[in-house]
């Protein structure tokens, strides 16, 4: 089984898409539960407001044609912040791969 993270640079590889892409993770921590650092748990609503700060930031300096939220997560805490377009496409985790490169090449051609 690959990670997210194989899957979202994989794609890009085969896109030719890594060099135009930038990513950033609107919760760049890794949320887990108590005295478990290996499992995943949601981000709290603490860590979103943290995390965005810092995405909106980056988001501002670079001025992209395009940004991407993927997954519901980023998807919802960048709308609210942001005062642009946000895109959605699935978050490749937990069998969204098919549908996460579907979307991705939807939007990067």
């Amino acid at each position: 089984m690959l990670g997210s993270a194989t899957i979202v640079h994989g794609l890009l590889a085969d896109l030719d898409a890594d060099m135009r892409v930038l990513l950033w993770n609107t919760v760049p921590t890794h949320p887990h539960r108590p005295g478990d650092r290996l499992s995943n748990r949601g981000p709290s609503a603490v860590e979103r407001r943290c995390g965005v700060t810092y995405a909106c930031r980056i988001i501002e300096a670079v001025d992209p044609q395009e940004v991407v939220a993927i997954g519901r997560v980023a998807e919802r805490t960048l709308k609210r912040e942001l005062s642009r377009e946000v895109h959605y496409v699935r978050h490749p985790a937990n069998g969204g791969a098919d549908k996460f490169r579907e979307g991705m090449r939807t939007i990067l051609g």
